[in-house]
């Protein structure tokens, strides 16, 4: 199947080949015409040689004439090698078409006034050649410069539409500050018109949120001839404040003096305010974990040490059940802080041993009977210590639905890796809930492992998707994710951790 991008390189390859075809016709034909009058001018410097003209005549009746011809000539070669594209030299080409045709009228009607008033000229068709070829190069040169300022105009309307349409806040200013051009967007961020901002200075957009020390150091960075950047406060013209991250940079002309100021800002409110309530929201999660840590850990582990005390004055199965429940607790306790404090963010990220951080997350858990099989060598881009608590999270889930003998297999897929189990698998009906907060079908399970893997998953912009395995059992393939090195073992020397 065709990739969109293949169909437009191919797009792009064609139109680059059309496009050279007719610059080389356009261009080869005013090397053709200028060879023409140069050949034309031959007979003309024989026979005047012949006749024994003098250098003076034969500079001007004959050499320079095909000197001009070859001018042409040149020219049109000249216009091949340049930068200028096949419409650009379509126009060069009228405009020699229409000196040639000017010239030919002027000069035929003088030659025909001068016949008519009885004078007697020699050699009629060169000297009309001499100003068909001297119009040629009028119109080449008209032509010429008609084109680089077609190009140019077109270029600065292409840079228009870009600031115009850019979807961000655009003006420019004079060397003091003066406001000489606002795009349409100034005006819908800022609330001024076009015609209030105009002669004026962007003080008008001062919140007082900065101090005058932060614009010194503004105007010292863009006098000095750099690009200043940074995040800021402005005020519309309603007086509501706007969070802009805004770049200025200064232009200079030909002399290297600063002739303007280009400012453009970029808004940022709605992420501020995503970003502080946010932010609010780790705080009100920072205090439900403390609470959560201290005040339901503590009497968990009095219970727990009450049982280990009751158990020396004697034995009751009662005691087995409370303590598995305490023990689930605590589970779930810890599964809560790890949402509460770590929530969807990553600390750092890092190249890792996927084989290393699944052998460290295996010694983490109670596997009893289980095996682990890694059949991966690859080194991915990860945060560490998350990917190992993602790897502890799905071999917990395997043992807890596949049994305590269950086997575990990572190993590479397309995109990624993946963490396979000879469990009985999950039914396709219930893969839309599996990573739903508090969902789970193990008595002793607290439905929040699964939930922490999505989070960290998310958090690194990978996706995850469950499958059924090679042997009936569930398939947790984790893809998106970048490998730094992929040299994966073969399934037969993969190493097996009991």
């Amino acid at each position: 199947m065709t990739r969109p991008t293949d169909s437009f390189e191919a797009m792009t390859r064609r139109m680059d080949k059309a496009d050279k075809k007719r610059r080389i016709l356009y261009a080869g034909l005013l090397s053709a015409a200028g060879l023409v009058f140069a050949v034309v001018q031959l007979p003309h410097l024989v026979a005047d040689s012949m006749e024994g003209m003098g250098l003076v005549a034969l500079l001007t009746g004959a050499i320079l004439p095909l000197l001009l011809g070859l001018v042409i000539a040149g020219f049109g070669y000249g216009l091949w090698r340049s930068d200028l594209p096949a419409a650009q030299l379509r126009r060069v080409n009228i405009w020699f078409l229409f000196g040639i045709g000017g010239m030919a009228v002027v000069s035929g009607a003088l030659i025909i006034y001068e016949l008519l008033e009885g004078a007697r000229l020699s050699h009629i068709e060169y000297l009309f050649l001499d100003f068909v070829t001297a119009g040629g190069i009028a119109g080449i040169l008209v032509g010429w410069y008609d084109a680089n300022n077609q190009r140019h105009t077109k270029q600065l309307q292409i840079f228009q539409q870009a600031v115009e349409h850019g979807g961000h806040c655009f003006y420019l200013t004079s060397p003091d500050g003066t406001i000489e051009y606002v795009n349409s967007e100034f005006e819908a961020q800022t609330g001024y018109t076009q015609e209030e901002a105009l002669g004026r200075n962007p003080r008008i957009l001062k919140s007082g949120e900065q101090d005058e020390a932060f614009y010194e150091e503004m105007w010292r960075t863009i006098l000095s001839g750099d690009v200043w950047q940074s995040e800021l406060v402005n005020e519309r013209k309603d007086g509501t404040r706007q969070y802009v991250d805004q770049t200025i940079a200064p232009v200079m002309d030909g002399q290297n003096e600063i002739e303007h100021f280009v400012a453009i800002n970029r808004d940022i409110t709605e992420q501020k305010k995503q970003k502080t309530k946010l932010e609010r929201q780790n705080e009100r999660l920072d205090e439900f974990a403390s609470v959560v840590s201290h005040d339901l850990r503590n009497p968990l582990n009095v219970a727990l040490g009450r049982i280990d005390v009751v158990r020396n004055d004697c034995e009751s199965e009662h005691l087995d059940v409370a303590e598995r429940a305490l023990d689930r607790m605590e589970r779930l306790i810890d599964d809560v802080l790890t949402l509460a404090r770590q929530g969807e963010t990553i600390s750092g990220i890092e190249t890792v041993s996927l084989q290393t951080v699944c052998e460290d997350a295996w010694a983490q858990i109670d596997s009893v009977d289980a095996n682990l099989s890694v059949q991966t060598d690859q080194s991915i881009s990860a945060d560490r210590s998350r990917l190992q608590q993602l790897l502890e999270n799905l071999f917990r889930n395997a043992i807890e639905h596949g049994g305590r003998n269950v086997t575990i297999s990572v190993g590479r897929c397309d995109g990624g890796f993946y963490v396979e189990d000879t469990g009985e698998g999950i039914p396709a009906d219930a893969r839309e809930d599996l990573f739903k907060s508090g969902y789970t079908t193990a008595e002793d399970g607290t439905g929040l492992g699964l939930a922490i893997v999505q989070r960290i998953v998310e958090a690194h912009g990978w996706e995850i998707t469950v499958l059924e395995g090679e042997e009936g059992g569930a398939r947790f393939e984790i893809t998106g994710v970048a490998t730094s090195i992929d040299t994966h073992a073969t399934r037969g020397s993969a190493p097996e951790i009991r």
